[in-house]
């Protein structure tokens, strides 16, 4: 990605001039997408989601993002701009993974229902924040269902409006150095030329590959003796642990009673 001219100017408040791209992460959750960018070499500069442990364990991990906890669709992305100190056509890439429960094949049954979610439809607030910002690129991923969902042919449509030439399909994480075999569906677009995707590695990485050098359970660290859960003075999980959120739902019954219409588990904050 080239640097438009005039783009290396672009500061945001109490900051230097940017020698890196910056980015702003929607529904960020605890941050993988952010963790994920920073290692490209972005900055990324802004970051909003509105679940509550999720947005105090994107704090502990990035620090120097200014993080929004709010619903993406009642917040007013001009208001982010102002705090930036950004303007329209600033920021170098919108990135974001919106709610995707509704398009988990769990929960489709591989495609063979058709599940009512009204999160579905916050792919739309990723378009009107790309409206907002006037990025030079826009990063979306998703379950692979999306590709054949009837709203992201208005999405498509929407950002080609918007001047964008676009790429997407579903890519498989282990293709690109991931040890984990992890399909998504990606889009990306730009503003000037065509989008490209990487390459594709030569070698698949194992997980030994990956933490093969890690010692052994036992051999000195005290991980294995921890609890699972730990409490904050007002009875909440502790974000730091690796952990997801722990499900409330009693067994039994109640329990069926609450998973989510064609899903076999209740919903969580974050599974993308």
């Amino acid at each position: 990605m080239t640097r438009s001219p005039g783009a290396s100017d672009v500061t945001a408040p109490g900051s230097e001039r940017r020698e890196r791209l910056c980015a702003i992460d929607l529904f960020c959750g605890a941050g993988g997408l952010t963790e994920g960018l920073r290692q490209a070499r972005f900055r990324v500069v802004a970051a909003v989601d509105n679940d509550e442990l999720a947005v105090e364990s994107y704090k502990l991990n990035h620090k120097r993002t200014r993080v929004w906890r709010d619903d993406v669709a009642q917040l007013n992305p001009a208001t982010v701009m102002r705090a930036l100190g950004l303007s329209p056509g600033d920021l170098d890439l919108h990135a974001g993974c919106p709610p995707c429960q509704g398009f988990s094949s769990m929960r489709t049954r591989n495609g063979k229902l058709d599940i009512t979610d009204e999160q579905n439809d916050l792919v739309f607030e990723f378009v009107r924040w790309a409206r907002a910002f006037q990025p030079r690129a826009v990063m979306l991923e998703n379950f692979p269902a999306l590709r054949d969902d009837a709203r992201m042919v208005r999405v498509r449509a929407a950002l080609r409006k918007l001047g964008y030439h676009l790429l997407h399909d579903v890519l498989n994480a282990a293709k690109y150095g991931v040890p984990q075999r992890r399909r998504r569906f990606i889009l990306v677009g730009l503003r000037d030329g065509n989008p490209r995707f990487a390459p594709e590695v030569r070698r698949r990485r194992t997980v030994r590959d990956a933490i093969g050098d890690l010692p052994a359970p036992g051999s000195g660290d005290d991980l294995g003796r921890r609890p699972v859960r730990r409490e904050h003075d007002r009875g909440r999980l502790d974000p730091r642990l690796h952990v997801r959120r722990q499900l409330r739902a009693r067994r039994g019954p109640q329990r069926r009673a609450r998973r989510p219409p064609g899903g076999d588990r209740p919903r969580h904050p974050d599974p993308c």
